[in-house]
């Protein structure tokens, strides 16, 4: 059988189907790491977080998509996407039901907790991200943002 003939219509129809299914959750992603107000905040207490494992769920979707064209795609193109592949399928799945890694949270993030900010209040995260980085590194280092 030659390559091409084992890329069968539903194969490319289940490829497209994840490839497009990445792409939206690119853009769901890029929505909830840049909007001013972070929504994530309200319903993140340091365990799972679907919204911030999108980006994850993304890279999966991609990768699958590409997976349906293996017969006719370089095997340099097969293994960049299974690389992507492993890691993030363990993120998202991790990430959406268990616990998401506290080293991937956003940076802000991580500096708004430091300096006090509360944690379920997105208008104060949203305040305290809208600051320059080295003005949330002073907070940081003073602790006393409110």
């Amino acid at each position: 059988m030659l390559e091409v003939e084992a890329v069968t219509p539903p194969v490319v129809a289940v490829g497209i189907f994840f490839f497009c299914l990445g792409l939206i959750h690119c853009r769901l992603a890029w929505k909830v790491y840049t909007e001013p107000v972070p929504r994530f905040v309200t319903s993140y207490s340091g365990w799972s977080s679907t919204s911030l494992a999108l980006p994850y769920f993304a890279g999966f979707s991609l990768s699958m998509g590409l997976g349906a064209f293996k017969p006719i795609l370089p095997d340099a193109v097969m293994t960049i996407a299974a690389l992507v592949w492993l890691p993030s399928i363990v993120v998202s799945l991790l990430g959406s039901i268990i616990w998401f890694p506290r080293f991937l949270l956003p940076p802000w993030y991580r500096r708004a907790l430091k300096a006090g900010v509360p944690r379920h209040d997105p208008y104060a995260m949203g305040a305290f991200k809208a600051l320059p980085v080295e003005e949330q590194r002073a907070a940081v280092a003073k602790n006393r943002f409110s």
